[in-house]
């Protein structure tokens, strides 16, 4: 399970639940990192306000999602489709991200028309 906890709030001993990064992208502290001064130290120069702590128990598993039926799932289909008429659907981008949205049920939202 893991808790946001502000820096003020850290102590030595907790664990990292995520890599920390500065503002630039560069690595400060890696995931499951044990905390000490020194660290908290570094994570207060860099400005960073929170961190992600783990008790190092586990995540409890998403909640199983109902089956989707064969209509609503071509009632998906046709409006991702026609969300990315526009775009060229044989791109391996645009497919990803067609799959993806096909496999997380999203249906889209308004937007453009390309008629």
């Amino acid at each position: 399970m893991t808790t946001i906890v502000p820096l003020p709030e850290v102590t030595a001993g907790m664990i990292l639940a995520a890599d920390i990064s500065n503002e630039f992208g560069n690595l400060l502290l890696k995931k499951d990192t044990a905390l000490n001064d020194r660290h908290i130290k570094i994570l207060k120069t860099w400005g960073i306000e929170q961190v992600k702590i783990t008790n190092g128990q586990p995540e409890e598993p998403p909640a199983p999602t109902a089956p989707v039926s064969a209509e609503k799932c071509e009632e998906n289909r046709a409006a991702i489709t026609a969300a990315f008429a526009w775009s060229d659907s044989s791109h391996p981008v645009v497919q990803l991200i067609m799959d993806y949205c096909l496999s997380k049920g999203i249906k889209p939202s308004g937007g453009a028309s390309p008629t």
